[in-house]
């Protein structure tokens, strides 16, 4: 059965990694561009975990370390260790990520790229993790480039129209115009200025709000 992805939000969470080599090395730096807090236990640690903002433990891992932890990695190469902190983890209902055996995790960590507000996650779902990376890259590769710039201009008249609109539905009609296949159109071949004028051109006019309020009232 698939996993059923998600984008977790990190930001100001405690994160906890169990080793110090290079897949932890990995998974603390993805973690920390979620905004993650790390603490990192192990004995012997690759030289550039130093260099992270991370608070780090040089020595064996305890049980008391998952204390506050919202998620851990497990991510040595002793199955011992590993099976003990999964123990721990299981009994705090923390969630896990365990580099040595995908199918025990709690979630697994797809191939990721981002190309601008556009995230791309690709998963095999344990199949192959080379022929993830690949498909990630052939996506990114042939993302359409003006999408970025696009979204990033979208994303202020989404909140404009979230605020200025009452109804659910036109509301939710307007919030699509934005990047319907007009709206790309527009900025394809007329610009950003265009782009901006037919996204202003969304917004309610004060007729169509009062217009809206004695249908409500």
């Amino acid at each position: 059965m698939p996993d059923f992805p998600i984008n977790l939000n990190l930001s100001t969470r405690n994160v906890v990694i169990v080793g110090g080599g290079s897949v932890a090395l990995r998974r603390a730096q993805s973690l920390l561009s979620a905004g993650a807090t790390i603490t990192l236990i192990a004995p012997d640690i690759h030289p550039d975990l130093e260099a992270l903002p991370i608070k780090i433990h040089k020595r064996p891992y305890q049980t008391m370390d998952l204390h506050d932890a919202f998620l851990v990695v497990i991510a040595t190469s002793d199955n011992k260790i590993n099976d003990s902190v999964h123990q721990d983890a299981r009994a705090e209902d923390i969630l896990v990520n365990r580099a040595d055996a995908p199918n025990q995790s709690d979630f697994t960590v797809p191939a990721v790229a981002h190309v601008g507000p556009v995230t791309i996650a690709v998963t095999t779902n344990g199949s192959s993790a080379s022929a993830a990376a690949q498909i990630r890259d052939q996506l990114a590769t042939n993302l359409d480039k003006d999408w970025s710039p696009l979204l990033d201009l979208a994303s202020n008249y989404r909140h404009m129209l979230q605020s200025a609109i009452t109804d659910p539905k036109r509301r939710i009609q307007r919030i699509k115009q934005l990047t319907s296949s007009d709206a790309i159109r527009i900025f394809k071949e007329q610009g950003t200025q265009a782009y901006q004028a037919f996204c202003q051109s969304l917004m309610p006019d004060q007729y169509e709000d009062d217009n809206n309020d004695s249908h409500e009232s």
